[in-house]
């Protein structure tokens, strides 16, 4: 047997259960040792990592003086199992793996220097041995030490690449000094894409947090973090008809009051955007109006929705709100056109003319109760636009049917087992409303092969004769990833399965 390996024994068979509990998988061990720095209080922590070896020193209050004797333990052979055992439970702690994280994967070799104000360590641990273990206490009158770690690892067949991949993106929303390799990765924000955000640091547990408006999707994410690592993530239907994305340290369940706390921010947000409306573009502007008809929606609060100018008239520079509809409606219908088009094309132009989009109208007569008729155009234009529309479907209806006969579907067998669990799992989403086995697919899915810049696409068939195919790049990263989630929890289709509608 390799000597490196004689130690690994317990130590690996608890790695493989606590491995899914805090983090995918052993390249983001060494997030958790940035995180133990943290919680000893580092404000500066240093990691070098290569091929062969990690570094990670820091300035906190060094490694405990029982929690170093439980490494001693647990590094010597000798000692029985059941003390090993007992170490390898006590270097665990409520959140993660603690410092077993320093043991995977099976290091040929560790070093610890340690640093408390009243004493210092030296460990190493060499070939499934402890090969040297030192202790010096201050002496009387002496200056205190200067407190901080060293842990350095010999390892070799992990992924550095991922490893640095996985530090950048786990560390980037920590406070304090991080340095990888020489470079900074802390201090930045946690949560992206968003409309706007902020960083606050009140109300939760007395310590930092953000929130931010998506640009896309209709429910909330929340990251908790320890020490502003993520360590869990929820999703959540929009709260109080809010959507936004969160990320907050807290280490208990989501509550009621938490929830709650965030929408003080959440709203100020929601302010902030309604007020820079106008001058935004017009795809941002659609999505700000989708958040606010939304929220006025599932929570049948109009307080936001009244204040939004966002309602253009014809021939006027000037954006009209809610209430303003409602006295211009009040005894007769409003009358509308679609925007960007050229008022020489309608007839029966009057004084006040909405130009509306497809949502706002939507909102209007079916939210708001509002009466809107959209002015007809002229008979030229009319039936110019018929002649166009009719000569795009029939090439559409063409190009369809050629596209799908070229598709090349891949069987069953050359698909791996979580890829025929999602697929599985997304048929029965798709078809939920089926009622038996007699009733024919509304969708069929297939994988295909190669990767392209959206994850899928629907191909009808014009005849109606044959189901709808939805057909499924297995190498795009959104479909890699929707089916490692399906395959960690079959629920998430729940949430994965509106992206391929």
């Amino acid at each position: 047997m390799n000597p490196e390996n004689l130690f690994s024994i317990d130590v690996d068979a608890h790695l493989e259960k606590l491995t899914h509990h805090t983090y995918r998988s052993r390249s983001h061990y060494p997030v958790e040792l940035v995180r133990l720095a943290l919680l000893r209080g580092a404000t500066q922590i240093s990691v070098n990592l290569n091929d062969s070896r990690v570094e990670i020193r820091d300035n906190g209050t060094g490694i405990k003086d029982t929690l170093i004797h439980e490494l001693k333990s647990l590094m010597q052979a000798s000692h029985a199992d059941d003390i090993r055992e007992q170490a390898i439970l006590n270097l665990q702690n409520s959140e993660g793996i603690g410092l077993l994280a320093m043991f995977s994967p099976s290091p040929s070799r560790i070093i610890i220097e340690n640093s408390t104000p009243d004493q210092e360590h030296y460990l190493d641990f060499q070939e499934g041995k402890l090969r040297k273990f030192s202790k010096h206490n201050s002496r009387p009158g002496a200056e205190p030490s200067v407190p901080g770690t060293r842990i350095l690892l010999y390892r070799k067949g992990q992924s550095r690449e991922l490893e640095i991949k996985i530090l950048k993106e786990y560390c980037r929303g920590v406070v304090r000094s991080i340095l990888l390799n020489g470079q900074p990765i802390s201090q930045q924000t946690i949560i992206r894409n968003q409309l706007a955000w902020l960083r606050f640091d009140h109300y939760i547990n007395e310590g930092m947090g953000e929130v931010g408006i998506p640009k896309q999707g209709d429910v909330c994410k929340i990251w908790l973090l320890s020490q502003g690592i993520p360590l869990t993530r929820k999703i959540i239907a929009p709260w109080r008809g809010f959507v936004f994305d969160a990320a907050i340290e807290y280490s208990d369940d989501l509550t009621t009051e938490l929830l709650d706390r965030l929408l003080t921010e959440v709203r100020d947000l929601y302010k902030h955007l309604m007020a820079k409306y106008p001058q935004l573009p017009a795809l941002t502007g659609q999505r700000i109006e989708e958040l606010i008809f939304k929220h006025h929606r599932l929570s049948g609060d109009s307080t936001l929705v009244e204040k939004l100018a966002a309602f253009p008239a014809l021939n006027s520079p000037r954006l009209l709100t809610l209430p303003q509809l409602r006295k211009l409606a009040a005894g007769s219908r409003l009358l509308a056109i679609p925007p960007d088009t050229p008022v020489s094309e309608y007839q029966d132009i009057g004084k006040t003319i909405l130009q509306l989009s497809q949502q706002q109208a939507d909102y209007l007569v079916n939210h708001a109760n509002i009466p809107i008729r959209f002015l007809p155009l002229t008979s030229q234009h009319s039936r110019m636009r018929s002649w166009i529309s009719r000569v795009m479907a029939k090439w559409k209806s063409k190009y369809r049917r050629i596209t799908r006969g070229k598709i090349k579907i891949l069987p069953l067998d050359q698909l791996s087992e979580r890829e025929k669990n999602f697929d599985m799992a997304l048929s029965r989403y798709l078809n939920r409303n089926a009622s038996d086995f007699n009733t024919p697919l509304i969708q069929e899915t297939g994988f295909i092969n190669g990767w392209g810049r959206v994850p899928g696409w629907l191909l009808t068939d014009e005849t109606g004769l044959e189901p709808s195919l939805l057909v499924i790049r297995r190498k795009h990263a959104l479909v890699r990833k929707a089916v490692e989630s399906v395959f960690r929890n079959p629920d998430n289709i729940e949430y994965i399965g509106p992206l391929f509608q």
